[in-house]
């Protein structure tokens, strides 16, 4: 086999910091961060946090959350 130096693993931690970034902004503008489904100015924000809400499993990650104020349960909000 002949190595052309291909990296097939996506480096998901930056993918998520960057999301982490979106929902801090997200947050000081709107003091938040509940985050509408389909977010007008990040329509896809909103999924992702959905997401998180779900599966964010990491401690690393739920602290960085938490540092934040992320609202783990929407609907108690």
């Amino acid at each position: 086999m002949i190595d052309i130096g291909l990296e097939w693993k996506v480096n998901r931690t930056k993918d998520w910091m960057k999301v982490c970034e979106r929902l801090v902004t997200h947050n000081k503008k709107y003091k938040t961060t509940i985050v509408p489904r389909f977010c007008e100015g990040d329509p896809q924000l909103g999924i992702r946090i959905s997401n998180q809400r779900q599966q964010c499993k990491e401690e690393d990650r739920a602290d960085l959350l938490n540092d934040i104020g992320f609202v783990w349960n929407a609907r108690d909000w």
